[in-house]
């Protein structure tokens, strides 16, 4: 499994919460229902890799090996995670790996890392890795506060407001650093630092912002320094905020509840799975599952005329 694919779909939680994310979590909401912001934001970044351990498959295989005594084969899957490029800042120092330390090969994977991040700008990399920690895990935050705390309005908001204040900042860093230096590839910061200039313009919901970096990522895309699914997610949010069709399916309306819950409208509904297969997605309907959703051509165009009156109505109030 591709990590990357974790990610894309880190816009709904498509993965386990486990103890300790869980627990990171209520505690974040605690405090955002408690006002206490100062001490949220010393701790909520914290959620992101708490998740990342519990649900990226190299990384529960290698403490699954090493709890095994399997030493060696817990140290293949801690290079696969250095090849993905995720963990760079952290493996040396994970407490999970110290039964790894006093072995021949763990000064192997000190060099490989060493060697990693040597073909790096590790100062941007690095503020894009804290960047991405705060953008996903207030995502975590949200989707967990909507399915358990569904009823209490006031904390939604609380935390949406949140999101909204960490989306400006995160936005702010991104444009600067591409403006600066080009849409900076894989190459130059690693997979977490490249997905995070995505992320960072993608979440702003910002149409003059939006607009401005889609052809600067476009180009990307074509010398291949972002993916093709980047360029996917914010054409169709794009398009979106402007109240029009999407293309690729990325875009859902989930937060007026499960029952109501619509895909954006799309342009060509008879081909979007032939679009998606060409940027490397899955078929609409497994990407529909993920939210409790089902895919049908045929329901979907009967059902068209409701589902773009919720779209319309929902364009209209959001230019307001």
């Amino acid at each position: 499994m591709k990590i990357q694919l974790l990610i894309i779909l880190l816009f709904i939680v498509n993965h386990s919460l486990a103890q300790n994310s869980a627990q990171l979590i209520d505690k974040s909401i605690g405090l955002i229902a408690n006002d206490a912001y100062a001490n949220f934001e010393r701790s909520y970044p914290e959620i992101w890799n708490a998740y990342l351990k519990e649900n990226v498959p190299f990384y529960t295989a290698a403490t699954s090996e090493i709890q095994k005594k399997h030493f060696e084969k817990a140290i293949e899957n801690i290079d696969s995670l250095i090849t993905e490029g995720y963990f760079l800042d952290e493996i040396l120092l994970e407490k999970d790996f110290l039964p790894l330390h006093g072995l021949v090969s763990w000064k192997k994977v000190e060099e490989q890392i060493k060697r990693v991040k040597s073909h790096y700008n590790n100062p941007v990399r690095e503020e894009l890795v804290s960047l991405k920690k705060r953008d996903q895990s207030i995502r975590l935050i949200l989707l967990t506060a909507q399915k358990t705390h569904s009823n209490d309005i006031v904390l939604i908001r609380k935390i949406q407001t949140q999101m909204n204040k960490i989306d400006v900042e995160s936005a702010t860093v991104v444009a600067k650093i591409v403006d600066q230096n080009g849409w900076l590839g894989k190459d130059k910061i690693g997979s977490e630092g490249n997905e995070t200039l995505f992320l960072g313009i993608q979440h702003i919901d910002d149409l003059l912002v939006q607009n401005k970096y889609l052809p600067i990522l476009e180009a990307a895309v074509k010398n291949g320094n972002a993916e093709p699914w980047h360029f996917a997610f914010l054409t169709d949010r794009i398009l979106m905020n402007q109240g029009k069709k999407q293309i690729y399916g990325t875009q859902t309306i989930t937060s007026i509840g499960p029952k109501d819950a619509y895909i954006v409208p799309l342009q060509d509904p008879d081909k979007v799975d032939v679009l998606r297969k060409e940027i490397g997605l899955e078929p609409l309907n497994e990407y529909l599952e993920e939210f409790g959703m089902t895919w049908n051509l045929e329901a979907y165009k009967k059902d068209l005329g409701r589902i773009e009156k919720l779209y319309t109505e929902r364009s209209v109030k959001s230019r307001k």
